[in-house]
């Protein structure tokens, strides 16, 4: 049983105690509220969180990556918050502004972030990649970008073209000019940017020179 006291007032009220096969006996308690001596309370100091601003930084691919179409793309981003129900997009800007691509909605975690966007999802171009929070709300929770553009091309099959060639000689002022025979180039990476070149050995040959055709003239040596 509760009763309100007033501070300095001696309040008392009456709790019956029963046990069985007895009478009930009438007990009388009382309490005394002392007010403080100042006559001021003060409350305690309350301790005030600021509230998180939420921020996302894409860290890869951020700027100046090399990526092709047959190969994932792996993209990580940091985030100082965390979201318990899948709200983040992952896209691809192509251009910084066309987007091309949206992830399904992911969760994050705070710290570090990361997601594979898979081989073929988007072609050959300059692009950014996107994280986006809550997109498309009217009131994105946080996003972030690329810092620059990064490229992704369709690699280039390797390839062995056989030429076929004699061992007929050429006077030049020099002395005389062999083409050596069964000769083979072979083109690989994603580019035609390295060209492997192998060829029978001539048996009187000294040295091999090998040019670049441009179309209108030859360029370089080895």
């Amino acid at each position: 049983m509760y009763a309100k006291n007033t501070a300095g007032v001696q309040s008392a009220w009456n709790v019956t105690a029963t046990q069985d096969g007895a009478i009930a006996i009438p007990t009388v308690c009382t309490s005394t509220v002392t007010p403080p001596a100042s006559g001021t309370v003060t409350p305690p100091a309350q301790i005030v969180t600021p509230a998180i601003v939420p921020a996302i930084a894409v860290t890869s691919p951020n700027g100046g990556e090399a990526l092709t179409t047959d190969r994932a793309i792996n993209v990580t981003w940091t985030m100082n918050y965390a979201n318990t129900n899948p709200s983040l997009v992952v896209r691809m800007l192509q251009d910084g502004s066309a987007n091309v691509f949206d992830s399904s909605l992911i969760k994050g975690v705070s710290g570090s972030n990361s997601f594979s966007i898979p081989a073929g999802s988007v072609g050959a171009g300059r692009y950014k990649v996107e994280v986006v929070d809550n997109p498309g709300s009217g009131g994105e929770s946080a996003s972030d970008a690329s810092n620059n553009f990064f490229t992704v091309s369709v690699p280039f099959a390797s390839q062995t073209v056989t030429v076929t060639t004699s061992q007929d000689t050429t006077v030049a002022q020099t002395g005389k000019l062999i083409i050596p025979s069964n000769m083979t180039a072979t083109v690989t990476g994603a580019c035609p940017a390295r060209v492997s070149l192998s060829w029978s050995a001539t048996s009187d040959a000294n040295m091999y020179s090998v040019f670049r055709w441009t179309g209108t003239r030859r360029t370089g040596s080895a």
